[in-house]
């Protein structure tokens, strides 16, 4: 029997229609896994309360009531609670709380993963919606990335991603803390310059990523920006890109040192540029 577990972290800036939106579409998936919750800091009582609304496998809360610490140390901390658990669990998800999930994610992930043991992280393409659960545009990613890929740009999509607990024994904890802003994408690139096997499925159907002004003002936070730049510059160190590429690189990201408030602004402009660029 394969044990598989999803972890998810809430916190004050989770929408309460979102939130539900998003438990409602694990009701309706297949294979759901156990779910892991972190609460992080305060929260609207309502967001509780939604939890006693669906019928989920919900084994284990955590909360945190002191400052938000962010989802690396929340991600680790889920990670270290499930070992402690009383199953032994094969598989990880992760999901974010205001995203959807497909009826087949869990289970075309799972048998991927059962199929292919050499697979230490499967990610999947997203469907792109708004704020009202409206498709925007699909975003489809490179099947069996390369370090060069991520050095241009991130080719997981976090939250769709399942790990193979198996490659991960010997890792005390997933995320660097010191990333709090760019966790996700110091770990991909991390990982696969240490040899470890990271591979897509390229059907959007499997996932709903929520896309909005939200998402945006923390996409082009200031702190979040100099942490995935710290992470590149890491990176172009490690794999020994030549100059012209990490040239093209550097230039490639500087649109996101541009104010946040400017990128706003422009939002409309840059949703329909990156729409492009997906398809």
């Amino acid at each position: 029997m394969v044990n598989t577990l999803l972890i998810m972290s809430v916190d004050s800036s989770i929408s309460q229609s979102h939130w539900i939106n998003c438990l409602r579409s694990l009701t309706q998936s297949e294979n759901v896994p156990d779910i892991f919750l972190f609460i992080d800091g305060p929260v609207n009582k309502e967001i509780l309360l939604a939890l006693n609304q669906f019928y989920l496998p919900t084994i284990y809360v955590e909360r945190n009531s002191g400052p938000n610490v962010g989802l690396a140390s929340a991600m680790n901390s889920l990670l270290k609670a499930s070992r402690n658990s009383f199953k032994e669990y094969d598989f990880m998800f992760r999901m974010d709380a205001d995203d959807l999930v497909g009826v087949e994610r869990f289970k075309i992930q799972t048998n991927y993963l059962i199929e292919h043991p050499e697979v230490a992280v499967l990610g999947t393409a997203t469907n792109i919606i708004d704020d009202q659960d409206n498709l925007i545009s699909s975003r489809f990613v490179m099947p069996l990335p390369c370090p060069h890929h991520f050095a241009s740009q991130n080719q997981m999509v976090h939250p769709t991603v399942a790990f193979s607990l198996k490659h991960f024994d010997g890792f005390e904890e997933l995320y660097d803390i010191r990333y709090k802003k760019a966790q996700d994408y110091e770990l991909w690139m991390r990982l696969i310059t240490k040899g470890y096997k990271l591979k897509n499925i390229n059907d959007p159907s499997l996932f709903y990523f929520r896309r909005s002004h939200a998402t945006l003002s923390r996409r082009f936070g200031y702190e979040n920006n100099i942490q995935i730049l710290r992470a590149k510059l890491d990176f172009i160190k490690t794999v020994k890109l030549g100059p012209l590429q990490s040239l093209y690189v550097l230039i490639m990201f500087l649109p996101r040192l541009l104010p946040a408030k400017l990128v706003l602004s422009l939002a409309p402009i840059f949703l329909m540029v990156k729409t492009m660029r997906e398809r």
